[in-house]
């Protein structure tokens, strides 16, 4: 069938639908919205995470994707697929520019997951502090309610298990313990009611052992790969009798960074630097309050010694200014606000436009007509000098009965080049950083403008805060782009994998999906949760449908947390993720690297289902000022991959151990 046909229907199913609501006489209570999830500081502590990285563990509808454990991309809601990652991050209301090339690794961040108060995760298009979450958005905010002084101390250390031991090629061959993290962690906070001011060091150690990568990482660095990551932050805040002010300065590094490289189909070293400086504040009068924030950032990406003689000479630099007036009153809720942005490229490479500038005013308005109905409307309108976008989102939540509501989102977004700018776009424009090593690609121009549709309609039932359901259908129209096709084939020796480079400015197509979710709290020692995904791409172009095949249909993510009393907890996490396809890995399946026959990986451009079953044991010794925990991953030992050429996720297990002191 013609895709213009699912193209028609879909806007006049969202137009007829926004019509409908708005004709309708009804009344409702406003309640939490669907598509914002709070995760708070017990959830995070009791859960079985070890570095910030694994707070995506705890979004159900975000699916994840990693080639080493330590960098994860992520696809949000049906809003994007593992090729767009443009999601937004913010710290304490300051805009984060983690963005290297085309991923956002959350464990530059110079946090440890103790000092975190709470994380907000926007799954669903809508505006919140002066940014429109089209592609997804997470908020950090660490605790700033501290008393006196105070040290805290994190060591965290993981082994995998399963791995080929020294003796691999005699009769007395074992398995091995391998050593994948070397954590330390240490923090020093002071403040009381009117200020606080923290500083926080950490050292990260991350290796890469792992036979599915092994023998391309020798090729590419000779040296057995480990990567080190230290960082470095200083946060200071002044609490005023109407006022909240917060500055944020840290410097995050990762040494013999292997970063995994599609053109090459190989990870290569480099080393990274994020510098981050932001101040942020609010001031509150008698029926409104100013929020600001400026901040200033550099990205860079340095050569580290590879025999490509890559050289990514890589120098981002960015600033954030933006003011927002919020205004209350008994019915309405308003606010407006403008923002500019400003992305600047230093480079050897003779780039044609290294500067990139972005202009934006926003608003929104909540309307509360009765007791029972609730409806905000969100907009966004940026310029980057050339072009206009715009961004909106309609939202319509009614109450049904005392225990139950419906809620509807609709928005329609459209992205300026210079906010989907990635690699293919500086490359474009003359950063020839593959030049040396005759990499071969073709970018295929499209006329169409990137610009979304999505739809989500939600009903929700709560007996009270412990039992809660929520059923949700979400439709989504997607240009995406610029998107990387390859069909790659295998050099058995160097266990490496080459192909020239397809891509594609835009493409089309649209996904369906359904979530549902379970919470239950038998009592106060134990309560779970259900999570079920379906989430497919239904119509749209060859590409479109093949990329999304990366991600399962089904989805289930099923928890549990016990806390038998208050000084012991047990958490358990299971998931089955169903069958995933990767089109461009076709050629590969069967291919192994010249290994001994036992320790062979097997190459595959289809990964089964699997189930994961993760465990942490937690135990709060000395007036809770000393905690151990004990973190097993992948229970069951399971051959598993994300990614087909990415590291086979054995059994592992981590010990983590906490000190306080105040």
């Amino acid at each position: 069938m013609d895709k213009n046909y699912f193209r028609i229907k879909s806007k006049g199913i969202i137009i007829l639908t926004l019509i409908a609501f708005l004709v309708c006489d009804v009344s409702g209570l406003s309640i939490p919205e669907y598509g914002r999830r709070v995760i708070n500081r017990d959830i995070i502590h009791n859960s079985g995470l070890t570095r910030i990285g694994d707070i995506l563990l705890l979004i159900p509808e975000w699916t994840i994707n990693t080639t080493d454990g330590f960098t994860w991309r992520t696809s949000i809601n049906g809003l994007s697929s593992f090729q767009d990652q443009h999601w937004i991050l913010l710290l304490n209301g300051q805009k984060v520019n983690l963005r290297t090339y085309d991923t956002i690794n959350l464990n530059m961040l110079p946090l440890s997951l103790t000092s975190i108060d709470s994380i907000e995760i926007f799954s669903v298009p809508l505006l919140t502090h002066g940014e429109f979450s089209d592609r997804g958005l997470i908020h950090i905010h660490t605790s700033k309610s501290l008393k006196g002084t105070s040290f805290q101390a994190k060591l965290l250390a993981g082994n995998e298990t399963g791995d080929p031991g020294p003796y691999v090629y005699t009769d007395q061959k074992t398995f091995n313990v391998d050593k994948i993290a070397y954590d330390q962690y240490l923090t020093v906070s002071a403040g009381n009611s009117n200020w606080y001011a923290r500083t926080h060091f950490a050292h990260l150690l991350h290796t890469f052992r792992d036979f599915s990568n092994w023998k391309r990482l020798q090729t590419v660095l000779p040296d057995w790969p480990g990567l080190h990551h230290y960082s470095t932050s200083i946060q200071f805040g002044r609490n005023g009798n109407r006022s909240t002010h917060d500055i944020l300065l840290f410097y995050s590094n990762n040494d013999e960074y292997m970063m995994f490289l599609k053109p090459y189909g190989s990870e290569l070293p480099v080393d990274q630097t994020i510098f981050h400086a932001g101040i942020s504040g609010t001031q509150d009068n008698k029926n409104s309050n100013l929020i600001y924030s400026f901040v200033y950032s550099q990205n860079r990406i340095a050569k580290h010694a590879n025999t490509f003689g890559f050289n990514p000479d890589w120098l981002s630099m960015s600033y954030t200014a933006q003011l927002e007036n919020q205004v209350h009153a008994s019915k309405l809720d308003y606010s407006y606000g403008i923002s500019a942005e400003r992305f600047n490229l230093v480079t050897k490479y003779s780039v044609s436009n290294n500067n990139q500038n972005l202009f934006n005013i926003f608003s929104r308005i909540k309307k509360k007509p009765t007791d029972y109905l609730f409806h905000s409307y969100d907009f966004k309108i940026g310029t980057d000098g050339n072009q206009i976008a715009f961004k909106g989102s309609f939202l319509y939540h009614r109450i049904l009965t005392s225990f139950s509501s419906f809620e509807a989102r609709l928005s329609v977004s459209q992205r300026l080049n210079a906010e989907n700018m990635n690699i293919w776009n500086w490359i474009d424009q003359g950063y020839n950083v593959f030049s040396n090593n005759d990499i071969q690609f073709e970018i295929n121009r499209s006329n169409k403008k990137n610009i979304n549709y999505t739809m989500d309609i939600n009903w929700h039932w709560e007996k009270n805060k412990d039992q809660q359901l929520d059923i949700t259908a979400l439709f989504r129209e997607i240009n995406q782009g610029p998107v990387e096709i390859y069909d790659y084939s295998f050099d058995s020796e160097g266990c490496s994998f080459k192909s020239p480079a397809e891509i594609h400015e835009l493409i089309t197509g649209n996904t369906f999906g359904v979530n549902i979710i379970i919470s239950d709290q038998f009592n106060k020692f134990i309560g779970h949760r259900l999570f079920y995904g379906y989430l497919k791409a239904v119509s749209g172009e060859a590409e479109f449908i093949e990329i999304w095949k990366s991600i399962p249909v089904h989805k289930i993510i099923y928890t549990i947390n016990y806390v038998p009393v208050p000084n012991f907890s047990l958490w358990f996490m299971a998931r089955y993720l169903g069958p995933t396809v990767w089109s461009d890995f076709s050629n590969i399946d069967g291919a192994t690297c010249s290994f001994p026959s036992s320790t062979k990986p097997v190459y595959n451009h289809k990964e089964k289902q699997h189930l994961i079953i993760d465990l942490q044991a937690k135990k709060w010794f000395w007036k809770r000022q000393f905690t151990a925990s004990m973190i097993l991953r992948n229970l069951l030992n399971q051959d598993f991959r994300y990614y087909p050429i990415g590291i086979n996720m054995k059994l592992s297990f981590f010990i983590q151990l906490e000190m306080i002191i105040e």
